[in-house]
């Protein structure tokens, strides 16, 4: 099919929900969910309601899909981990992090801390908290942008605290539960089960993971569950206490660490040390970066005795506007940790996992996408199987949209397809399509489609 085809969004897009539809293993109910996500897409998200588009008939077995059907959710998912992988040269990037949606009731939420709230005083506010992976893909042919896809949407709800009257025993059982039930967990068993799906394609094997997170998993629990052919490249705090590892002919016993080392900060602001520069993309732009790296450190409160490399990353001018003065931002770190940190890296290799930190801000673009864009987390639903099940088919539509969006037009706003951008957005380089462009899109080739279809 042409580029320039009636219709090729919908059919690429309705292509992959037919995929995703194999999860359910009883072939009934698998019409009514591509129906489902055809419709939340083209109802701009919202309350399943939305979705289900007619009033005139019984809505039941539409939540009944999420509430009693048989199927898994990591189910879902394969088909768009499958498509993503599809010609990876060598190494496979994802993303970490959770996010929370709020909501109004205690009886499907608890309270949580908001990330928007002022740094100064911290707000709660009753939400659901959800652990999200995604996959980091460059379409070629594209901006240059890395485009992050959905690939897991997990509900990670507290752990609730032991009540005023227990006892000594049930509070260390809710001590115990909380050590197996938080973010970093879930996140540690989803790159492992991610590692098992690669492994699982021909030729997965060969392909190194490359997990990027932000500083809040940055501990022993996710680090020390890493698998094997991973790697981790996560934010670094800068007054970390490193040490030499001491190699194996000279350990005595059970000393394993040698003197300490830099924190590092102490190490990018030591004169003696000199700055390696590179050129980086960065979304849409390309920086100059300076850095400083240690390879073969230990970091004994959250590796033990194995090797990570640490980066320390100089502060980047910028500039608001072309005549405005020189900003800087803060210093950044990085911890890498896994398959990579224990060899000492090429610089080619170092690079690549520098600007896949960078994409790293891209599932921060899913969030908003998801919640502004799809209104992940306004499904009236109250089900416990429910409250799992309809966020992650959320994410899924969703996923399927951008890899239509890159499988028909390399995920560019083309002339086709799109309404023409007003003269003061048409000045630099080509663009990438917005949720709203995406939907819109969609929308209006799903009613052209019907039209054929009934002519």
């Amino acid at each position: 099919m042409k580029q320039d085809a009636m219709g090729v969004l919908f059919v690429a897009a309705k292509k992959l929900m037919d995929q995703l539809a194999q999860a359910l293993p009883d072939p009934r109910p698998r019409h009514r969910l591509v129906q489902l996500g055809i419709g939340l897409l083209t109802g701009g998200g919202g309350p399943l309601t939305h979705a289900i588009g007619s009033t005139a008939r019984d809505w039941s077995a539409d939540y009944r899909l999420f509430s009693k059907t048989d199927w898994q959710e990591d189910d879902l998912f394969r088909p768009i981990i499958r498509e993503c992988v599809t010609g990876a040269d060598r190494m496979v990037f994802a993303a970490q992090d959770d996010f929370i949606v709020h909501k109004s009731s205690r009886k499907i939420a608890a309270y949580a801390r908001d990330p928007l709230g002022p740094k100064f005083r911290p707000n709660f506010v009753l939400a659901q908290r959800f652990t999200a992976t995604s996959l980091l893909l460059r379409p070629p042919g594209g901006t240059g942008q890395w485009r992050s896809v959905p690939v897991a949407c997990e509900y990670t709800p507290p752990v609730p605290k032991a009540g005023k009257k227990a006892d000594a025993e049930e509070i260390r059982a809710v001590r115990e539960r909380r050590k197996k039930q938080n973010v970093s967990v879930t996140a540690g068993n989803r790159i492992n089960k991610l590692r098992a799906e690669l492994d699982a394609l021909p030729g997965g094997r060969k392909l190194g993971l490359v997990a990027v997170t932000d500083g809040g998993f940055a501990n022993k629990t996710y680090l020390g569950v890493l698998p094997k052919r991973t790697t981790s490249v996560q934010r670094f705090r800068r007054d970390a206490a490193l040490r030499e590892l001491l190699p194996e002919s000279q350990r005595t016993g059970n000393t394993k660490y040698g003197k300490k080392l830099e924190t590092p900060e102490q190490y990018l602001d030591n004169k003696d040390v000199p700055f390696t520069t590179a050129h980086i993309r960065a979304g849409k732009h390309q920086l100059d970066i300076r850095f400083k790296v240690r390879h073969g450190i230990a970091w004994q409160t959250g590796t033990r005795d194995r090797p990570v490399t640490v980066v320390s990353l100089a502060p980047t001018p910028y500039r608001l506007s072309k005549n405005a003065r020189c900003y800087y931002r803060q210093p950044a770190f990085l911890l890498i940790a896994g398959e990579l940190a224990e060899i000492t890296l090429d610089a080619a290799t170092l690079i690549r996992l520098i600007e896949a930190y960078f994409a790293r801000f891209e599932i921060e673009v899913n969030f908003r996408d998801l919640k502004n864009g799809l209104g992940l987390g306004e499904a009236q639903v109250s089900n416990p199987q429910s409250i799992r099940r309809a966020p992650a088919f959320m994410a899924a539509c969703y996923s399927c949209l951008l890899l239509a969006s890159i499988q028909c037009s390399s995920d560019l706003r083309t002339p086709q397809g799109y309404t023409h951008l007003p003269p003061w957005r048409r000045k630099g380089e080509s663009r990438r399509p917005s949720i709203n462009d995406l939907i819109t899109r969609i929308k209006a080739e799903a009613q052209a489609w019907e039209v054929f279809q009934a002519a």
